[in-house]
């Protein structure tokens, strides 16, 4: 029995929790900021051509990444980007 009490007790606090926050919500005691879209304006001008990226994901356990002529492999392939 004592068991069964505690889980009890444990769901009776986890819906006393959700009650208190949904009443917080509902009445509007938490005011959440509202932020003006407007507001932002970047600092620089978007480039004007195309941007090209090269990821490179690894991993400490994988075959190909541990290759010794890897980084040259990579070296060759940002250069002929």
């Amino acid at each position: 029995m004592s068991r069964f009490m505690s889980i009890l007790r444990t769901a009776w606090y986890y819906v006393a929790v959700a009650v208190a926050a949904l009443a917080i919500g509902l009445t509007g005691l938490l005011k959440m900021p509202i932020v003006q879209q407007d507001q932002y304006r970047p600092s620089f001008s978007p480039p004007q051509e195309h941007d090209i990226l090269l990821a490179y994901i690894g991993s400490s356990t994988c075959g190909f990444a541990n290759d010794p002529a890897l980084p040259e492999v990579i070296e060759r392939a940002k250069l002929a980007l």
